[in-house]
């Protein structure tokens, strides 16, 4: 018998499927956060990311992940990619900006009364503004 996703969903306190606030939800520019802890959270992911080997830092190229945090800022399930370039640059980035997630968690930057704001989060990943652009 497959499992009930509802009930999956509520077991890793993720949001629930048809909620407004789940993973449909508007990316991390839609999180009501400050300018500084915006600021705070990316430059904390930047100190975990590793550009890959055979990409530049002003290469065009992105992949968006999402994110979903438990109110610790530990990762409420693993980070799933989104969207991806159609390159053969794609694939080793992505699993850098996994790994940087996971090395980086839980991330107590972001602030405990603001949870609805950042429990999922869509994050671009791309040399250019990884590299602090």
């Amino acid at each position: 018998m497959p499992a009930d996703p509802n009930r999956l969903a509520a077991l890793l306190h993720l949001p629930l499927n048809g909620s407004s606030e789940g993973f449909g939800s508007a990316a991390e520019s839609g999180a009501k956060l400050s300018p500084a802890e915006i600021a705070a959270f990316k430059a904390h992911l930047r100190s975990c990311w590793t550009l890959p080997p055979g990409i530049a830092e002003t290469q065009r190229v992105k992949v968006v992940v999402r994110v979903a945090l438990k109110p610790d800022g530990a990762l409420a399930a693993p980070p799933m990619l989104i969207e991806a370039a159609a390159s053969a640059l794609g694939p080793p980035l992505v699993q850098s900006a996994i790994s940087a997630l996971k090395s980086c968690a839980p991330f107590t930057m972001l602030p405990a009364a603001k949870y609805k704001e950042w429990k999922v989060l869509d994050l671009n990943f791309s040399p250019d503004a990884m590299a602090g652009g």
